[in-house]
């Protein structure tokens, strides 16, 4: 009888602890989405800068989620297109590739963090033109961006 008892609390304690986590996950899914849904609001209205601190947010909310670290990419890509201080350009391509790679760590056959690689090492390799490094990857993630993509270019 006390086996059997004892059998029932534990199942219905499984039973709670998986409900909340169901629960638990769920919520920061939809905050996620609403700090996300922030940023995208906020890059259409050309509030760049704002923008990435919900973008931020949302994949601290919820870092499973490829799509928020990608927009963190395409946040610093953004604001170096924006910049006129070189050092200040590199610096933010070279955190835009970063975010671009975690992304292609979770999914590696994606377009979008793919694309944004090819625009970043252009934009380094326009800023230093001599560096063999930059002009070697672009030609890496160009192949790469054309075999997922082979409608579209990549000059």
């Amino acid at each position: 009888m006390f086996k059997k008892n004892l059998k029932k609390v534990l199942l219905t304690q499984v039973y709670l602890f998986l409900s909340a986590l169901i629960i638990f996950l769920t919520y920061r899914q939809w905050k996620a989405e609403k700090e996300f849904s922030k940023g995208l609001a906020l890059a259409q209205a050309n509030h760049h800068t704002r923008s990435g601190y919900h973008y931020k947010q949302a994949n601290l909310y919820a870092p499973w989620e490829k799509r928020y670290v990608t927009y963190i990419g395409i946040y610093y890509e953004t604001l170096a297109r924006s910049s006129r201080h070189s050092k200040l350009k590199k610096d933010l391509l070279k955190k835009a590739i970063f975010f671009y790679q975690k992304s292609l760590k979770t999914v590696s056959n994606d377009i979008w963090p793919q694309s944004g690689l090819v625009r970043s090492y252009m934009l380094l390799k326009d800023l230093e033109p001599n560096n063999h490094t930059y002009k070697t990857k672009l030609q890496e993630h160009k192949t790469l961006a054309s075999k997922l993509c082979p409608s579209r270019k990549f000059y």
